[in-house]
């Protein structure tokens, strides 16, 4: 899929598991990302941090062996209410469920 000439907005986390990056892609139609948080910023799990007017697409990019998918290809899912990933390994009694934004572009 070819997103490259669409507005993008990229947001970096930094968690307790490692860095994790969310892209938000607007289509052609859309072309409008609204974002909520910027750089040093917290955020819970589940919380919105943007949105794209219209629809289209978030893309969830996290280090390779780090976590897996619970969810289909073709599946619809909610944002800020449906499982994408589980970590991998066991979770430790330190595990937050806040974050830090890291970067916002």
């Amino acid at each position: 899929e070819r997103s490259h000439g669409n507005r993008r907005r990229e947001v970096g986390l930094d968690t307790a598991r490692g860095p994790v990056l969310v892209v938000q892609v607007a289509g052609l139609l859309a072309r409008r990302i609204v974002g909520w948080v910027g750089p040093g910023d917290r955020v819970a799990a589940g919380q919105k941090i943007g949105m794209i007017t219209f629809g289209s697409r978030t893309d969830l990019v996290i280090p390779i062996d780090t976590g897996t998918p619970i969810v289909e290809v073709g599946q619809k899912v909610v944002g800020g209410r449906t499982p994408l990933m589980r970590w991998n390994g066991p979770i430790s009694n330190s595990y937050e469920t806040t974050t830090t934004i890291d970067a916002v572009r």
